[in-house]
């Protein structure tokens, strides 16, 4: 279930291939019992995230179908966002802890913690609507699945895929400077979704230049892990302070809150210049790049193909 494309099919083949590869995964994860609750809903929520990705590669394609297949998997991924929620609050609260461990001690947010693990276990969704859930996801996920052929996607080679990827990455550098010039979780919020969004189709991409495409992905991996982070303690600020009365003292839940906002600033601190480097380049020259890794590494391929033990001639 390799999430990138493969030489040797046309692009539309590949497209086609890797998003039923990822709709196989999702329902086959949502079928092993083998998992947990947590576990399906967050390897559910990441095949949407991969599917929308892929959707927005080829967007300038799609027409019409782009806004009805990409609210099928934000539908979709919306149906487990509350049990995402109910979970990521007290793995905030946790990492939070652990991040400034042996500057504070514990016992003093231990009345937060059970406030958090109530609130988990009174207003958490049970198994029942968990798997009610899942039963209708997995519906939407065959449906899905069987108007892949269907697909508009009419181009040949580079241009099923530069202009998508373009698109993509104007997006995310601009949501970047957005985030920076009004510092609000929900633009940082936009930017993190819109960099996942860019780090997949490098991803999708990374073998036109294995390498120097693994660096940006990973750099484009962290940058969303950062992202990640700084939703998920923003999740637990607005619960600790909506919730103080069931959570512990006002006095306890404002040096919580203190430390959330010293964690909150450094992560955009450590966030801004991995940004700054991930999207140095306007979105044009980006797209003009990534053409001629595609020119190269068909080059490649068509070399191998024409020497007898695959090698590279000039490397014979």
């Amino acid at each position: 279930m390799a999430f990138h494309l493969r030489q040797g099919e046309s692009v539309a083949s590949e497209i086609r291939h890797i998003a039923r590869d990822q709709l196989d995964a999702a329902i086959q994860e949502l079928d092993d019992r083998h998992l947990d609750g947590d576990e399906t809903v967050h390897q559910v929520r990441r095949r949407c995230k991969k599917l929308r990705a892929l959707l927005r590669l080829i967007r300038p394609h799609l027409a019409d179908r782009y806004d009805v297949e990409n609210a099928h998997f934000r539908e979709a991924a919306g149906l487990l966002a509350p049990f995402r929620d109910a979970h990521i609050r007290l793995v905030a609260y946790d990492a939070l802890m652990d991040h400034y461990d042996g500057e504070i001690r514990r016992r003093t947010f231990a009345s937060i913690r059970r406030g958090l693990v109530h609130r988990g276990q009174a207003y958490g969704p049970g198994e029942t609507e968990l798997a009610d859930r899942f039963a209708q996801i997995r519906e939407q996920m065959e449906a899905a699945r069987a108007r892949i052929d269907n697909w508009p996607i009419d181009a040949i080679g580079v241009q099923v895929w530069r202009q998508g990827f373009e698109d993509t990455y104007r997006r995310a550098r601009k949501a970047m400077a957005v985030a920076y010039e009004d510092p609000t979780p929900e633009c940082f919020h936009e930017w993190r979704k819109s960099v996942k969004y860019h780090a997949y189709q490098t991803r999708l991409l990374r073998p036109l230049w294995h390498d120097a495409l693994g660096v940006r992905k990973e750099g484009g991996d962290a940058l969303g892990d950062l992202l990640g982070s700084h939703h998920d303690i923003m999740v637990l600020r607005t619960t600790v302070t909506d919730e103080m009365n069931e959570t512990g003292s006002r006095k306890t839940v404002g040096r919580l809150v203190d430390l959330i906002d010293r964690r909150r600033g450094e992560l955009e601190g450590l966030a801004r210049p991995l940004g700054v480097r991930l999207f140095a380049e306007a979105p044009r020259r980006i797209g003009v790049r990534f053409t001629r890794y595609w020119d190269a590494w068909g080059e490649e391929q068509r070399c191998r193909s024409e020497t007898p033990d695959g090698r590279h001639a000039a490397s014979a």
